[in-house]
């Protein structure tokens, strides 16, 4: 688990430690803030384009062996982005360091499948997810401290040691999850019928969609709150670090709560609770800036209880999509990757659309992202 948790928060660091430097990039490429967010959308793009093939493939030859390929890639992704090419070369090199750390994240929910059931999964994943999801919020206060110490170039330097590291430790001392006796064959039709299988489920593509949706939601927070922030309110990317470490914090008290409370409670009902929250907490979003605009204090206070429920939510949602295809995880996973990869996207790219010098934009796309989670979560809980 600790050799999980760190490869988990280093692929997901990998992601966005950056963000802070976003503005300070799009000047020096020369390119728009919306074409500058492409290097964060490239990324999710590898979970649907890519991560598809690495859950079959791990379920027939093992999660070690893939996981050891996977890291390989992130170190050659990151070996190309810390040379500060072109543009065109920094996105390339971002996708293929994305085409390895996505299959990190799948194969951690795989694993965590092999070995765990029911609430004792969802606990070992609410440890694993502090660090999926607070891995994106946490790593651009680390960016920041870069960027104002040593310049933001540095910042693909630290991400080159975090790959090299986490390949050593990956190669070193991961066991293997999966015995020869639990693997399938590897079949290029027998996965997309497979794939077909999974899609037909309604219960799994239920809660697929669920957490999808949850994470979509980190769009307008990582991509958006950075130019808001520095470029309109004209803050440090040291003071933005403090206020992004308090969503850290935030999700991380979700993560304690689910915790303690889950084995009490089950899995749906926590899981309930997390969705009301996070919609009651969307909609207080976009109220709060169309009664009282561009309040920097209000957006960080009510952008922390959409957070917070996000906790609740992703481990959850995640455990009872794995129940459903429990010998097929590795699949089952890579779905569930792919469907979060392609919402973020979708997410990244309406909050560089609807930002326009104000938060209004991006308040109302949190608050639709909230409704869109819960209706999925009423839609699979009904008969």
């Amino acid at each position: 688990m600790a050799l999980l948790v760190f490869a988990t928060w280093t692929t997901w660091a990998s992601f966005d430690l950056y963000t802070p430097c976003l503005p300070l990039m799009a000047k020096f490429y020369g390119v728009p803030d919306h074409t500058m967010d492409l290097t964060v959308s490239i990324a999710s793009l590898a979970f649907p384009v890519v991560g598809i093939f690495w859950g079959p493939l791990s379920d027939a030859y093992g999660r070690r062996r893939i996981f050891v390929v996977a890291m390989a890639l992130f170190v050659v992704g990151s070996a190309i982005c810390v040379t500060i090419p072109s543009f065109p070369i920094m996105v390339l090199g971002r996708a293929i360091q994305a085409a390895g750390t996505c299959v990190g994240d799948i194969l951690v929910l795989a694993i965590v499948n092999d070995l765990f059931k029911g609430e004792a999964a969802a606990k070992r994943l609410s440890v694993l997810e502090i660090f999926m999801i607070v891995g994106p919020i946490l790593a651009p206060i680390i960016g920041g401290v870069i960027m104002d110490t040593l310049g933001w170039r540095h910042n693909f330097t630290f991400i080159f040691i975090l790959a090299l590291l986490t390949f050593a430790l990956i190669y070193t001392y991961l066991p293997e999850s999966l015995p020869p006796g639990r693997r399938h064959a590897f079949s290029l039709k027998a996965s997309v019928q497979s794939y077909g299988q999974m899609a037909k489920d309604r219960v799994f593509m239920g809660y697929v969609t669920v957490t999808a949706f949850v994470f979509g939601g980190l769009a307008p927070i990582i991509v958006g709150l950075p130019y808001l922030y520095q470029d309109i309110f004209l803050y440090t990317p040291g003071m933005y670090t403090v206020y992004m470490a308090i969503g850290a914090v935030a999700f991380a008290l979700g993560s304690f709560v689910n915790i303690r409370f889950v084995d009490a409670m089950g899995i749906k009902t926590m899981l309930k609770i997390g969705l009301w929250g996070f919609a009651l907490s969307g909609l207080g979003v976009g109220v709060a800036e169309v009664l009282h605009p561009m309040d920097p204090h209000l957006i960080r206070i009510t952008t922390v209880f959409y957070i917070f429920f996000m906790a609740l939510i992703f481990s959850n949602g995640s455990t009872l999509a794995m129940m459903q295809f429990p010998k097929k995880s590795g699949s089952a996973s890579a779905v569930m990757m792919s469907v979060q990869g392609i919402v973020f996207v979708i997410t990244t790219t309406l909050t560089g659309f609807v930002y326009e010098t104000t938060f209004l934009g991006t308040a109302l796309l949190m608050t639709v992202i909230s409704l869109c989670a819960w209706g999925a979560g009423y839609w699979v809980r009904r008969p």
